[in-house]
């Protein structure tokens, strides 16, 4: 009934290796931090412990979860955006937010309709999270400890090339070890879905920059501390999900 438990011991092996390098990062960064105070970094970090067991819960609970999962995204953007609606001029920019999150999730959604099996469609659904996850921290610390050179300094002065380069790095390195320890694809089919799933994440992640300055906030909620909002944390995943999705559905790479 539940293909999570079905799947064999490996998405198990994963995700508990997922916890494990979460844990290290919180408590490395507690210690380097312990006599100040507790900055963005660690905030990022732990913020994932409220974020993470409600995907588990999701794919534990698959294919049932996801569509649950997204529609619970969809309820929590809509009452995040509600704030805004009273201003006429930010209407259309609320209405486009809405439109493109909602059509994201519904191709998360879609992930449990693929043609490969509820093992490897389920499989495929970790490893969106997974990249996406990482990438999202990938670029936050690389642009911390090395970001020199903006990249588009009026929508997001945080971005940095140095940032970016940090996420593609790391998330062609997940790709590979993920997607091969999971028989997913072959090593250049998962080292192309790496760069391109950096790289939506990146853009995602601007692209909801660049809807936050028009709207005069920095964040569009206090939902997660540390991370903002449900959109703050979404921004990836709503390019990151329908580019994997089409990418599987145009090439039908279900497995190696």
């Amino acid at each position: 009934m539940f293909p999570f438990f079905e799947a064999g011991a490996s998405i198990a092996i994963a995700m508990s290796a997922f916890y494990a390098l979460l844990a290290t990062a919180s408590l490395s960064v507690r210690f380097a931090t312990r006599k100040a105070a507790p900055g963005m970094l660690s905030a990022q970090i732990n913020a994932w412990w409220r974020i993470f067991p409600i995907v588990t819960l999701a794919l534990l609970a698959y294919p049932f979860g996801i569509p649950i999962l997204a529609g619970l995204i969809c309820l929590l953007t809509l009452n995040e955006l509600r704030p805004y609606w009273q201003h006429q001029d930010a209407r259309r920019l609320i209405l486009c937010l809405a439109s493109v999150t909602t059509g994201a999730m519904l191709f998360l959604a879609a992930f449990t309709t693929l043609p490969f099996g509820p093992r490897t469609n389920l499989a495929w659904l970790f490893y969106l999270f997974i990249l996406t996850a990482l990438n999202d921290i990938a670029q936050f610390v690389s642009g911390k400890l090395f970001g020199r050179h903006r990249i588009a300094p009026t929508i997001s002065p945080n971005k940095t090339w140095q940032g970016l380069a940090g996420g593609i790095v790391i998330s062609q390195c997940v790709s590979l070890a993920l997607g091969s320890y999971l028989d997913l694809a072959a090593p250049l089919i998962l080292s192309l879905y790496g760069l391109l799933l950096s790289i939506a994440g990146f853009a995602g992640d601007l692209l909801f920059s660049a809807a936050k300055r028009r709207l005069g906030i920095k964040d569009f909620s206090a939902l997660i501390p540390g991370h903002g909002g449900i959109l703050d944390r979404v921004d990836s995943l709503v390019l990151t999900a329908p580019l994997l999705y089409c990418l599987l559905r145009s090439t039908n790479q279900g497995t190696s």
